[in-house]
């Protein structure tokens, strides 16, 4: 079995690479599964895959790397990515695999039962490690989203799902490119009415967060808008 892990990134920090790689062997180790890495640089400045590549490609030969012209936001990159995945077993995550092995080794057996998408569902000490400012706002969205729009799903912004053929095909119709791709993501499974489930996800230890931007703040804000009304029409 071939797992594919979808990672868009931008700007990353010091040390990436590494932990990149040791975190995919760890997680090999508890899965029966090859895994094989699908990065997409999302218009990076720093333009790290030009200075790495070397070194991503000594240590690993399954990988493929994509490389965005700029800056595109997430949910644009993880469809650049999506299109290149092939298997019928996909993680989408962030670069510094914030969430721990037994996590996600509950996504791919999720998906090995048979489901087409499983959304991580992050637990208490998730948001307690969150800014106050993003703590506030991570938890009324959700509210928003189960009264509004999506009362069958728990979380959609979680940093960790995954997919398979059915579940990517329903990604590649979202058409918004921030973090809100994840909410319309849900959005559109349920539409569908796919099979969907979610399992509880723990961070690793020693990951921090930052809060969210003014801009991409208000640029999230009105994407949600943007969903709200297709909803409606």
């Amino acid at each position: 079995m071939i797992l594919e892990i979808v990672i868009p990134f931008y700007n990353p920090t010091s040390g990436w690479v590494q932990n990149l790689l040791i975190r995919v062997m760890e997680l090999e180790l508890i899965i029966d599964a090859q895994i094989h890495l699908i990065l997409v640089d999302d218009g990076s400045s720093t333009n790290p895959t030009n200075a790495y590549e070397a070194e991503l490609k000594s240590q690993s030969d399954r990988l493929q790397i994509v490389r965005l012209e700029k800056n595109m936001g997430k949910g644009y990159a993880l469809r650049a990515g999506l299109e290149k995945s092939k298997s019928d077993c996909i993680l989408l995550t962030d670069v510094d695999f914030p969430f721990d092995n037994e996590s996600m080794a509950r996504v791919y057996q999720g998906l090995n039962s048979g489901l087409d998408i499983v959304f991580g569902k992050r637990i208490n000490s998730y948001y307690q490690s969150l800014p106050f400012g993003r703590r506030v706002i991570s938890r009324s969205f959700n509210l928003l989203s189960r009264l509004l729009l999506l009362r069958d799903v728990g979380d959609t912004q979680a940093g960790l799902k995954g997919l398979n053929q059915n579940g990517k095909s329903i990604y590649l119709e979202t058409k918004t490119n921030g973090f809100i791709s994840d909410f319309e993501f849900a959005y559109l499974a349920v539409k569908n009415k796919i099979k969907i489930a979610h399992v509880a996800i723990k961070l690793t230890n020693n990951i921090s967060f930052k809060n969210f931007t003014t801009k991409t703040l208000g640029n999230e804000i009105r994407a949600f808008i943007r969903i709200l009304r297709i909803k409606k029409d």
